[in-house]
């Protein structure tokens, strides 16, 4: 098992203040000794070092470091990308406005954080520039990434909620900036929204360089310009206009994709309690066979209102002499197979279905929005839901099998395309795990349990090339 076998939360807590405290007191000893500037940012390259160093490297065994930074989703998005800069400066806009009013002198000190690090960039010489960018632009956001979102996000989640895991790694990743820790602790969220829900720590990784790069340049672009210049209140108001456009574009995203917070996190995800997945996947695509069913855990994510999974150890080997384990969930656990009879009065079960339904041609696409080969009766999608019109489209061209990636094909209560497929015999099949398989025809194995009257059941599923 892989859960972070030399890491716990109150671990992860001591080391990380015992290294920025001391990297503080450094710098506060080197600033009172008239040392030269350039050995301070030499302290803060390394800073970013002896994080990545005491964490990933001996932190981690080299497999939870593989699984770290395996995307489980093969995703990327400009939008993405630039939301944490847009969505912080709003709120750093509202956060001062707010604290001038209520707190005057807190006010000052966020004014002076800020000014003094532009104030730093401005009268910086090259050397020192280039010391500064590869500090915040390059380090800052690869280790920080690794350190908040990669490892005390997904550590917290292994006892917490992920709702719970996401509120309060953000908070001590802002409490650790200080002045700025409330906009900070908001991009972090953000930033961890992204993650989680694209299982890509590497576009956490470049949203949060873009972040840092344009905070960078911006004193470069205004060095020549006062306050009242024509430049500064253009650019004032784009970014204002920005700024509000971005937020509500990420706040529909954001309550779009909620129901992914009930979804385990990305380090588990990707490989929940087996060693080696990774590897082992790599060598199914060289043999052609891709196993794309979620494993059955102990407290898997399951579809709001379901029994929970529980999968507990009656008997071990040390003590009885076997090992043997008590299995709870229902018929929906996990990825899983929906019959007629889900829905429908006196419809199909298992039972009722041929073996040769549950194996054949298949397409695997982005989205069901995607072009279908003509004939194909298997259709997979790696992300999206089921709108009517699609389904419509598909009940009309004969398909047998629709299968997602989500809880359910649909997002609307009371379900009306589950009902829609299911009357004509259309199987679904729900929960698959699609993050590592292209889209492209295959040939798919999926099979139900045999369970007597089921109108679902769990299943495994495996595409071959």
């Amino acid at each position: 098992m892989t859960e972070f076998r030399n890491m716990s939360v109150t671990k992860f807590l001591l080391l990380l203040f015992g290294v920025f405290f001391s990297y503080i007191l450094l710098v506060v000893i080197v600033g009172e000794s008239g040392a030269p500037q350039n050995l301070i940012y030499i302290l803060q390259i390394l800073f970013y070092v002896v994080l990545f160093f005491a964490f990933f490297n001996r932190g981690l065994t080299s497999q939870e470091q593989k699984k770290v930074l395996t995307s489980d989703k093969k995703t990327f998005s400009l939008p993405l990308m630039m939301a944490p800069f847009f969505i912080g400066s709003l709120v750093s806009v509202l956060y001062g406005l707010v604290i001038q009013f209520l707190f005057p002198s807190l006010f000052e000190s966020y004014l002076g954080a800020s000014e003094s690090i532009e104030l730093m960039i401005e009268q910086a010489g090259y050397l020192q520039i280039g010391m500064i960018f590869l500090a915040i632009v390059v380090l800052a956001p690869i280790v920080e990434e690794i350190l908040f979102r990669g490892i005390l996000f997904n550590l917290i989640a292994r006892r917490k909620s992920t709702l719970f895991a996401m509120i309060t790694s953000s908070l001590i990743f802002g409490f650790l900036h200080a002045e700025t820790m409330v906009p900070t602790a908001v991009i972090g969220f953000v930033l961890c929204f992204i993650y989680h829900k694209t299982g890509n720590l590497y576009l956490a990784m470049a949203a949060h360089a873009f972040n840092n790069l344009i905070a960078f340049v911006m004193p470069f672009l205004l060095a020549e310009a006062s306050e009242t210049s024509m430049l500064v209140s253009v650019l004032g108001v784009l970014l204002l206009l920005a700024n509000g456009v971005i937020t509500i574009l990420f706040a529909r995203y954001l309550l779009k994709n909620w129901r992914s917070i009930k979804e385990r996190t990305p380090f588990f995800r990707l490989s929940p309690d087996s060693e080696g997945e990774i590897e082992q996947r790599e060598e199914q695509k060289e043999k052609g066979i891709i196993d794309i069913t979620k494993h059955i855990v102990n407290g898997m994510s399951v579809y709001p209102g379901d029994p929970e999974v529980v999968v507990e150890e009656k008997n071990n080997i040390s003590q009885d002499g076997f090992s043997l384990r008590k299995l709870s969930l229902s018929t929906h656990s996990g990825t899983h197979m929906d019959f007629p009879a889900h829905f429908i009065e006196n419809g199909k079960t298992a039972d009722d279905f041929e073996l040769e339904r549950f194996f054949g041609e298949t397409v695997v696409v982005s989205s069901f929005h995607d072009p279908i080969p003509y004939g194909v009766k298997n259709i997979l999608s790696k992300e999206g839901y089921l709108t009517e019109d699609r389904a419509q489209m598909f009940v009309k061209n004969g398909v047998q099998l629709i299968g997602t990636v989500h809880e359910s094909i649909e997002q609307d209560y009371p379900y009306p395309l589950h009902k829609l497929l299911l009357e004509s015999d259309i199987i679904i099949l729900e929960n698959l795990e699609l993050g590592h398989v292209e889209p492209g025809m295959y040939r798919l194995v999926v099979l139900p349990l045999k369970i007597e009257g089921a109108e679902a059941s769990p299943c495994r599923a495996v595409l071959f090339r």
